[in-house]
């Protein structure tokens, strides 16, 4: 079915059924069909995420980037995917070598309960319950990512999980499980130790975060001389170096002082003894401490 129109309005252009439909006046009869999902999948973009299913993740995953891939149900909602979705915007604004992606897995028993036509089945006196399980009988599991989650023993009683993909990756390789909170500084942190990339947490300054992670392992002959690299690299008035060249200066003499200053701006934190401009220069400098690590 095809109609040019000449409305002030925009027409109405998608695919279903492989006809062309340009009539406006259709559009409330058609988004109940939209919405059903006949013949038309709606998709929702969001910035810097990459959303793979069980066609593509073989072809994305395991390039010349790092690849974090949250597996999730979904409909992803509240605050683990808002942060999860900042760290992708942050991500993208970087320079980083890193995909931020995301699997959704919809188990098959979800839709229980429901009829042909798509209207449930109980009376007003029934409970509805999902029972969430891997059934292998399942014929259409695939078509839900389902066997990503098995694939990695993601279990779907257990959503979302977050796995990093290191660059090259291959199977039978195993991803490395993130296990830390799901807030997107503690990602971002991870990522940087764990996939090599930098993306810059408040505090952290590139080159003296490269320093310091060559800092942490060298000889006290190499400490003096990434030392002397810092003072001479660093601006003065750069509050964020100064903080990297004194970290180092009282670290060749006392070892254990980086483990101690974090524990104790961690623990200043922690119980509230500071808030407001001093809360956050103190997370800033627990940052660059982090280039440490």
């Amino acid at each position: 079915v095809s109609s040019p129109s000449t409305a002030p309005h925009a027409a109405l252009r998608t695919a279903f059924g492989g006809a062309v439909i340009m009539h406006p006046p259709l559009l409330p009869l058609l988004m109940p069909l939209l919405i059903l999902g006949f013949g038309v999948r709606m998709v929702c973009t969001d910035k810097g995420v990459l959303y793979l299913d069980n066609t593509t993740f073989d072809r994305v995953v395991g390039g010349t980037a790092a690849a974090f891939v949250r597996i999730d149900n979904e409909y992803s909602y509240g605050d683990e995917s808002d942060e999860f979705l900042e760290l992708a915007k942050w991500a993208a604004d970087s320079n980083a070598k890193l995909l931020i992606c995301s699997v959704a897995v919809e188990p098959a028993s979800s839709r229980e309960g429901l009829s042909a036509d798509g209207d449930d089945d109980f009376g007003a006196d029934d409970s509805f319950s999902i029972n969430v399980n891997d059934d292998d009988d399942d014929n259409d599991a695939w078509r839900e990512n389902q066997d990503v989650a098995e694939r990695f023993g993601v279990g779907l009683n257990i959503l979302p999980q977050f796995l990093l993909f290191p660059a090259g990756w291959q199977t039978p390789q195993k991803p490395q499980i993130y296990e830390g909170p799901r807030e997107k500084v503690a990602f971002g942190e991870f990522l940087q130790r764990a996939a090599g990339v930098w993306l810059g947490l408040p505090g952290q300054v590139e080159r003296m975060h490269s320093l310091a992670a060559e800092f942490r392992s060298a000889s006290p002959e190499r400490r003096a001389e990434l030392l002397a690299i810092a003072q001479e690299e660093g601006h003065p008035k750069d509050a964020a170096a100064a903080y990297y060249i004194k970290v180092m200066s009282k670290a060749m003499v006392n070892d254990g002082f980086i483990e101690k200053e974090r524990s104790r701006l961690r623990h200043i934190i922690d119980d509230g003894a500071v808030s407001g401009n001093k809360r956050v220069e103190f997370n800033r400098r627990l940052n660059a401490l982090a280039s440490f690590l």
